[in-house]
């Protein structure tokens, strides 16, 4: 009897098939995997927004107007110990729930086995600026969260002096000091005022040059990133331009 060619694949039908669905599956595993490691980062980066804009507009509503809180000069950044954690400490911790706080000390923030001050690369690897993470850099407060997250918060009198709409700055490690301790992936820049969190373009920041694809040499790439997430709810700048579609200034 003649066997029916319908009854069953032969052994290279089978090779191939599972060759395809291979190919498939390298193509368009790691994408997914991607997708849904950005969409974990989003849903931290729209829980700190929730969290520090709350404590702000809980403070503001006690202390008033951050344009008449204590802030330091500009060329006072070498307070230690209780002072560095002031504006953290007697302003926004009755509504953050910290777990320890750091103060100027090394540690808490970005990978501390680098002995220099830039803990933290641009989202496209250029070495980052030591502002808001620095070991030496006296910033006002850091603080580790019970969530994890570590908060820094910086800002100084020249901003208030030119009635920036800008009065300070909240940098945010979503993951603490795991990597990849990067502007725009696991490390955002929060401005504020005396409304909240801001999430539009003004003064120095909010610009494309600060989220810039095409950038590889600005050290503060990706510190406007938050302002994309934000709006567009996707991290699409770290795959494409998005410059033409930047018009976040309302």
């Amino acid at each position: 009897m003649k066997r029916n060619k319908f009854l069953g694949f032969t052994l290279a039908e089978v090779l191939i098939t599972l060759s395809i669905l291979g190919i498939v599956a390298a193509i368009s595993i790691p994408n997914l995997v991607q997708r849904y490691q950005e969409k974990v980062i989003i849903t931290s980066v729209k829980r700190a927004y929730s969290i520090l804009d709350n404590a702000l507009q809980q403070a503001i509503a006690v202390d008033g107007n951050p344009r008449t809180w204590d802030w330091p000069s500009a060329d006072t950044y070498d307070y230690t110990g209780a002072r560095a954690n002031y504006l953290i400490g007697e302003k926004l911790r009755p509504y953050l729930n910290i777990k320890k706080f750091c103060g100027s000390a090394t540690g808490c923030m970005g990978d501390t086995s680098k002995t220099n001050t830039n803990h933290y690369n641009s989202f496209n690897n250029t070495e980052g600026e030591a502002y808001w993470a620095g070991k030496d850099y006296k910033v006002h407060g850091k603080a580790i969260l019970s969530n994890g997250m570590v908060v820094s918060l910086n800002s100084n009198i020249q901003l208030l002096e030119n009635n920036s709409p800008i009065i300070g700055y909240i940098f945010v490690d979503i993951n603490g000091e795991k990597g990849p301790n990067k502007y725009g992936v696991d490390s955002f820049l929060f401005p504020f005022n005396e409304y909240g969190v801001q999430l539009k373009v003004s003064n120095n920041y909010g610009k494309v040059s600060y989220c810039d694809y095409n950038n590889k040499t600005n050290a503060s790439n990706g510190r406007s990133c938050l302002i994309w997430i934000m709006h567009k709810n996707n991290m699409d700048y770290l795959h494409r331009d998005v410059s033409s579609e930047w018009n976040f200034s309302n």
